[in-house]
C-alpha cells in the first residue's frame, strides 16, 4: 500500500472516530442514549432501628419485637449517574484524541516532503 493510501485511510479513519465519538456525547447528554454502566455502587443506608434503640428505655419494645428498618439517605441512582456519565465523557474524549493522532498521522502522510537547501557562496 503507497504512503498516499495509507494517509488517506487514516485521515477518514480518524474523521470518522471524531464523529462517532462526538455524536455519542451529544446522544448520551440529550437523553437518546445511556451511558455504560462502569460503576455500580449501592446507595448509603442508614440502619435507624440501632440509632433508635440505643435511646429508648428498657421495655419501651414489646418482647422479641426489633428495630431493623435500613434508610436510605442517599439512592444509588444520584451516586453512579454522575459518575457513569464523567466516565463516559473521559472515554469518548479519549476516543477523539485517538481519532486526531490518527488523522494528523494521515495528513503527514499526504503532505508532500519538500527540502529547500541553499548553496554556500563564497
Amino acid at each position: 500500500m503507497s504512503e498516499r493510501m495509507t494517509g488517506y485511510v487514516l485521515l477518514v479513519a480518524g474523521i470518522l472516530i471524531i464523529l462517532f465519538s462526538g455524536l455519542n456525547v451529544y446522544l448520551v447528554f440529550t437523553g437518546k442514549i445511556k451511558p455504560v454502566a462502569v460503576f455500580g455502587i449501592s446507595g448509603i443506608q442508614l440502619d435507624l432501628g440501632k440509632l433508635i434503640s440505643n435511646s429508648l428505655p428498657a421495655g419501651a419494645l414489646p418482647p422479641g419485637a426489633t428495630l431493623s428498618q435500613k434508610e436510605e439517605i442517599i439512592p444509588s441512582q444520584l451516586i453512579n449517574e454522575p459518575l457513569n456519565l464523567t466516565a463516559h465523557l473521559f472515554f469518548m474524549g479519549f476516543m477523539g484524541s485517538v481519532g486526531y493522532k490518527l488523522g494528523s498521522l494521515g495528513v503527514m502522510l499526504l503532505r508532500p516532503v519538500v527540502v529547500k537547501m541553499k548553496e554556500k557562496q563564497g
